[in-house]
């Protein structure tokens, strides 16, 4: 197995995020414009927030895990799990409470958080993969 520099590792890895922005908002596009077309756009609008939701608790994992990193100590490693539930409990409410609004809001956030996470996944793997990590 190969040893790859940390510094490249965080280069791929940002670049593996951008990547998934990118495809997440194509996919949420083109499920607007379908959702359109088949008379469901609360659906679409759903899948944008979705993505938007799964963009920004990247971004707050990122950060929090970062000074976590630069701590180092164990109260600082239960704060990541605290803002994780934190994060969890606000995507639930967010997701329950455009069920009360609208049915298919509700269903395309969850559809726009599902995809945002799998292609997370996907070009995670990838990077890690082609990084020669695995």
């Amino acid at each position: 197995m190969a040893v790859v520099p940390p510094n490249a590792n965080a280069k791929l890895l940002g670049q593996a995020v951008r990547k998934t922005v990118l495809i997440s908002l194509t996919v949420s596009m083109v499920g607007f414009i379908i959702s359109i077309f088949v008379d469901y756009a609360f659906v679409g609008v759903g899948l944008f927030a979705g993505t938007f939701i799964g963009a920004l608790n990247l971004r707050l994992m990122d950060s929090k895990v970062a000074n976590a990193k630069y701590e180092g100590s164990k109260m600082a490693k239960k704060g990541i799990v605290f803002h994780s539930i934190g994060r969890l409990i606000g995507a639930t409410g967010i997701i329950v409470g455009s069920a009360l609004i609208n049915i298919f809001l509700a269903i395309g956030i969850l559809v726009g958080l599902v995809v945002f996470q799998a292609v997370l996944l996907l070009t995670m793997v990838k990077s890690l993969n082609s990084s020669g990590v695995f």
